[in-house]
Parts: C-alpha cells; structure tokens; sequence
C-alpha cells in the first residue's frame, strides 16, 4: 500500500492516529489468522500420530490467545453527528429513519 503526503495532508492528528491504529488491529488479526492455519495444521498432525486414549488435541493448544484489542471507539452522540454531517455540506434528514 503506497501513500502519498497528498493522501494524508487533509487528515487531523487524532484522524491520523485512527487510521495508524485501525492499520495496526488489521495487521495483527492477519498475522494471527495466518498462525491460526499454522495452529491448525499442527493439531491434525498431532492427533494422527497420537496414542489412544491420548488427549484430542485442537488449534488453541498450539497458538497462544490474541494478545491484541481493538481501540475504544470514542462515544458519539446523534445530534454531535448531525452537526458534524452539515459542517461537512451534508443533507441531514429533519425526521428520524426507522
């Protein structure tokens, strides 16, 4: 993914962190996604070579839980959206949509 200043210049310090943060989660649920397949493989190996009556053995047994989070979200009312939406030059519905 290649970004240019152009990408970013128009983005606030805290818009900036948000996107750095969202790129982090997503990069540290696809590295656990893909030891997950490695987890995975290991089990089925593991369980064919196994003694009977031996203990089963399961993709969690070779890859440890996520150690990550995603970040909190900040609490956002209705109406600090409305007024974000028109400061933005958007149309807001007057009646609410059900």
């Amino acid at each position: 993914m290649g970004w240019a200043k152009r990408d970013v210049e128009d983005l606030t310090l805290s818009e900036l962190i948000g996107v750095v943060q969202e790129l982090h989660v997503f990069d540290e649920t696809y590295q656990y996604q893909e030891w997950q397949r490695f987890a995975f493989l290991a089990s089925v190996f593991a369980n064919i070579f196994r003694k009977k009556g031996s203990k089963k053995y399961k993709p969690e047994d070779f890859i440890r839980k996520p150690d990550f989070k995603p970040p909190k979200l900040p609490k956002v009312t209705l109406s600090e959206l409305i007024r974000e939406a028109k400061m933005l030059g958007l149309q807001v519905p007057e009646k609410e949509v059900k």
